[in-house]
This record gives C-alpha cells, sequence and structure tokens, in this order.
C-alpha cells in the first residue's frame, strides 16, 4: 500500500455538457495535497492543451481521507456574456473530445509517484441550460415483498456528489427508508435493507440539488439577467408502492 491510482471518474458518462462545473477524482490511496495543479492537464483532440481550465483556488477540495478531490471549471468562464467568458472563452466546447491526464509524478500521502500517467477521455456535447424538474424523470417502482431497487432516471447528468448526499426517501410511516444507495449521475436507486411495504412514499430531494452544469430545481445556473427563478427549498417526488 502506498501507491496511488486513479479509482474512478465523475461525472462517468462518455459525453458531458460543455458547461460542466464540477470533475471528481476518486484514487485508491489517500493522496498528498498541495501538487493537484500541478499534476493535472487538460488536451484537446489535437493534442494541444487548455490552458487553466480550472479554477485556482488556495486550498485543495480534498474529502477528508483525501481520495476524492473536486475540480471547478472556471465558472465566470462558464457563465455565458460575461468578462472571463468572452476574454477566455469557454475551457470545454461542444463537439470536441478532451484527456485529462494525471502525471505520473503525482505522489501519494507517503509520498509514493503514480508512477504512469493516468488519462480519463470524454467528448463534449451541449450546454445544459433547463433548471432541473423533477417531473421529468423516470421512476422505476418495485414490487412489495422485494428486495429490488427503487429507481430514478434523471433527464441529464445530475452532480453525484450531491446526489448521493440531499437525496432521501420516506416510506408510508414518513420515516426514512435505509438502504443501499447508488448513484452514477445519471439516476439513483436505494435497496432496501427490508422488504417493501405497500404505500405511499416520498424521494425528498434537499434545495442544495445541482447538476453537473450548475442548475438547481426551478433555477438554470446561466439564467438571462433580469429572470427570477423559482428553487424551492425543499422538493418531494411522490410514488406509490403496491402488491
Amino acid at each position: 500500500r502506498g501507491k496511488g491510482k486513479l479509482f474512478g471518474f465523475a461525472p462517468s458518462q462518455a459525453i458531458i455538457p460543455a458547461n460542466t462545473l464540477r470533475i471528481y477524482l476518486t484514487f485508491s490511496e489517500p493522496m498528498a495535497r498541495g501538487s493537484l495543479r500541478n499534476s493535472l492537464t487538460l488536451l484537446k483532440s489535437d493534442g494541444t492543451e487548455v490552458a487553466s481550465p480550472f479554477l485556482a483556488l488556495g486550498q485543495e477540495l480534498w474529502d477528508a481521507a483525501q481520495l476524492r478531490v473536486t475540480l471547478l471549471f472556471d465558472p465566470g468562464r462558464i457563465k455565458q456574456r460575461v468578462g472571463p467568458n468572452t476574454s477566455h472563452g469557454a475551457p470545454l466546447v461542444a463537439d470536441e473530445s478532451y484527456q485529462l491526464v494525471i502525471d505520473a509524478g503525482m505522489e501519494s500521502a507517503q509520498g509514493i509517484q503514480l508512477g504512469q500517467d493516468a488519462r480519463v477521455a470524454f467528448r463534449v456535447g451541449p450546454a445544459e441550460l433547463r433548471p432541473i424538474d423533477p417531473a421529468a424523470w423516470q421512476v422505476l417502482v418495485p414490487k412489495t415483498g422485494t428486495l429490488a431497487p427503487l429507481s430514478l432516471a434523471f433527464d441529464r447528468i445530475m452532480d453525484s456528489g450531491t446526489v448521493r448526499r440531499l437525496f432521501t426517501l420516506a416510506g408510508p410511516d414518513g420515516k426514512t427508508m435505509r438502504g443501499v444507495v447508488e448513484t452514477d449521475g445519471g439516476g439513483w436507486s436505494l435497496v432496501p435493507d427490508r422488504p417493501w411495504t405497500s404505500g405511499n412514499y416520498r424521494v425528498v430531494i434537499d434545495s442544495g440539488l445541482e447538476d453537473v452544469s450548475g442548475n438547481a430545481v426551478g433555477q438554470a445556473f446561466d439564467a438571462e439577467a433580469g429572470t427570477i427563478g423559482s428553487q424551492q427549498e425543499e422538493v418531494f417526488l411522490k410514488l406509490q408502492i403496491n402488491g
């Protein structure tokens, strides 16, 4: 142990929106702080480097275990018709392919280098400019007496970090259902720790929920100037499970 390797990348979909705000990198071992910025290179399909694609922060955004780090694209370059976007352009362009390269010299918390470059390839599609509307999601409802998952399929790529933290499922008795939660940003599922019973359930969605482009429920990140969103404090998605 001690030699880390890239374990996960999110959003994991092959095509991501041009106005993606966050990327998450997960490593197999705790990684050293402070060297990330100089270890990353974003390349276009022709091999040219994207200049300063990520927001320069004073402190890297690692989780407590130093396994997962959040990379932020500069919102000023993404938000249309504002200074940085006008002068420098967006870091990601629709219909372009990219490779994110993590340098072989990046060190784990124990000072051991990755040993070889890690590369993540993805393609960029159109920007996602719509506010989140939970009514557009598809719901797969399990049968009573089973341990089958209750699943939601989103109409876009959601921010997997906020999905995992901000979704809860209330059972017929109003109490939070416990179980194994899975999400890849394209959907959400819960396998209960006890069989489903008949009744009315509610998926409770906190107002902090965002998609990968920073859109919230009822409120677009890149709304036209002068418009007012309708973001709610909490949203409920009602469903019924029958026998």
